[in-house]
């Protein structure tokens, strides 16, 4: 069990699966320890999920923090669908849904070849243009976080259901 005490959520992960904090990969001064974790097997060829603490602000303008979790999440999705990147041109996306996890509601979209993120600093690659699904959900203090689960897979979906937050955070 992997345990976030600056965001108060918790999760699961199988026997072969590694967490790792990932500031390091992404340079930006908004990202500090524990904002950025990858649960990830190299058993089963890399597959896993991504989970961010989500930006409160998309190119220093949108005031992304004020929004509910739906507008949020559609955001996030448009986000994809107007990304310039020339990497991206194959680049499809699904329309939002509402999903009910076991221990939390979120939106999720379909995504293939390339997840930009909402923070403008980073774009993930989707091996072999499979489908993904991009989440978005929210802590009991209206944090929102982006869940990128790359491969769509059994053991991934096990980890993203874990997923469970604390009715007390305490964010610094």
């Amino acid at each position: 069990e992997y345990v976030n005490t600056k965001y108060g959520y918790s999760l699961k992960y199988p026997s072969g699966f590694v967490i790792r904090s990932i500031p390091d990969d992404y340079p930006s001064k908004d990202i500090q320890e524990e904002d950025a974790i990858q649960v990830y097997s190299f058993e089963h060829n890399m597959d896993g999920l991504f989970v961010y603490k989500a930006p409160d602000q998309y190119n220093g303008t949108v005031d992304l923090k004020k929004m509910g979790l739906a507008e949020y999440a559609e955001t996030v999705r448009k986000i994809q669908i107007d990304d310039p990147s020339p990497y991206r041109e194959q680049k499809v996306w699904g329309r939002l849904e509402k999903r009910t996890l076991p221990y939390t509601t979120a939106y999720r979209f379909e995504l293939k070849d390339g997840f930009a993120y909402p923070g403008g600093w980073k774009e993930i690659s989707i091996p072999n243009n499979e489908s993904s699904y991009i989440y978005v959900l929210e802590n009991k203090k209206g944090e929102k976080f982006v869940v990128a689960d790359l491969k769509a897979s059994k053991p991934a979906d096990s980890v993203l259901k874990s997923i469970e937050f604390a009715s007390n955070t305490s964010s610094n």
